[in-house]
């Protein structure tokens, strides 16, 4: 009877140990799968070194577009075919943006759209810019865009979207754009197309109170995390950050609890120097926020959102890999 006592108790304690571990340390819990929502390749990074920091990183399954600078149809062929090898790592993303749209020809951008689309295998479409500050320079410069919400281009990409049942991605920079009137017209957009989802990128640099607002007034609007950390706010251009050190503000933790369905988790690496030297790091540090907070939560923003927006399969905790 001793026996039984302290084998009870001792499993008790190695279960106690366990959890404070876990609180302490969350990269000893059990595996998260985590789908990228958004991300970007271009020529100067191969595809294969993406899928090997994806499982150096521990993180499943990508939605990939290639970069706006990436303009060769033949990458995007490449990207169509390294995704048919790895369907269940990389859903390719119709391009949206690049010189075509910053053309301001509506034919021209429809063209250019229908030039992807007729291929078989993409899986959503990739962000639409309605106002983008202009950032970085020489071999990394982007260019400032804006765009009205009516634009013949963004009909054209909604259009797409709504008949392949794809999220609408829009970029939106309301704290870089500082313009009263940009809300009432996104807020406008959306309850137009009320029908279909909205994901803004990059949270669209608001902070938890509009957020919340935006969520209690429209069914149709979800909220994407990418660059919202001290990493990107560093940079300026108005991106937000939802981290106090390495875990989540209490303000975003409380709303992303209350809402865990209107959260999807994205990094949006947009260069090759992206990927190599931060990617890695914005992962870990979202795992360690995410398993912090109730398990429905995590497995909902960490993939289970993205796989219902994207009609994904169910996808599987990646092998995380410490060198490959």
């Amino acid at each position: 009877m001793k026996y039984v006592f302290w084998c009870v108790a001792l499993g008790a304690a190695a279960v106690a140990i366990s959890a404070c571990q876990t609180a302490r340390n969350p990269s000893v819990s059990p595996s998260l799968t985590l789908v990228d929502a958004h991300s970007q390749g271009r020529h100067t990074i191969e595809f294969n070194e993406i899928l090997k920091l994806m499982d150096r990183a521990g993180v499943s399954h990508t939605l990939l577009a290639l970069n706006g600078h990436d303009r060769r149809r033949t990458r995007t062929k490449k990207l169509l075919s390294f995704a048919g090898r790895y369907p269940d790592r990389i859903t390719p993303a119709v391009r949206a943006k690049g010189r075509p749209f910053r053309s301001g020809d509506a034919s021209r951008y429809e063209r250019f759209l229908s030039s992807q689309y007729d291929l078989l295998g993409f899986g959503a479409i990739g962000e639409v810019l309605f106002w983008h500050a202009k950032k970085g320079g020489g071999r990394e410069q982007f260019e400032e865009v804006v765009a009205s919400f009516d634009d013949d281009r963004v009909k054209a990409a909604l259009s797409l979207a709504k008949r392949r049942r794809w999220p609408f991605v829009a970029h939106v920079e309301f704290a870089g754009a500082d313009d009263p009137q940009l809300m009432a017209a996104f807020e406008t957009f959306i309850r137009v197309n009320a029908d279909h989802p909205f994901v803004l990128i990059h949270m669209g640099q608001l902070e938890p109170p509009d957020v919340e607002r935006l969520i209690n007034t429209h069914r149709n609007i979800y909220f994407m995390t990418s660059h919202a950390t001290s990493i990107w706010r560093n940079k300026g251009y108005g991106f937000i950050d939802m981290f106090d050190g390495s875990d989540l503000t209490p303000a975003w933790k409380d709303l992303m609890i209350r809402h865990s369905s209107r959260f999807v988790l994205g990094f949006d690496m947009v260069t090759e120097r992206d990927w190599q030297n931060i990617y890695v790091e914005t992962v870990e540090l979202w795992r360690a926020a995410l398993i912090r907070l109730p398990e429905p939560v995590r497995e909902a923003i960490a993939h289970q959102n993205a796989e219902r927006l994207w009609r994904l399969s169910p996808t599987r905790p990646a092998q995380k890999l410490s060198n490959r």
